[in-house]
């Protein structure tokens, strides 16, 4: 979505953010993932929820983060 937004990164920079962001016991887990593994309310969709509509303004597909989305809507309205 980056470069489709003129805005490419290089892939060595994308592997290390990956790296930093997915691993369970990564010291930098976003702040959205720590919250919502210990139960907390998140903010889904001013996160996950601005990257779909900028995806489809783009016109770029981004399956995975549809799928998220409506989730971290069912996990904020049972935590508030």
């Amino acid at each position: 979505m980056a470069a489709a937004a003129g805005h490419p990164v290089p892939p060595a920079r994308l592997d290390r953010i990956r790296a930093d962001t997915t691993e369970p016991a990564a010291p930098r887990a976003t702040l959205l993932y720590r919250d919502l593994t210990a139960g907390y309310p998140v903010e889904g969709e001013q996160i996950i929820g601005d990257l779909v509509e900028c995806a489809h303004r783009l016109g770029v597909a981004v399956p995975l983060l549809e799928l998220v989305r409506p989730n971290l809507r069912v996990h904020q309205a049972r935590v508030g």
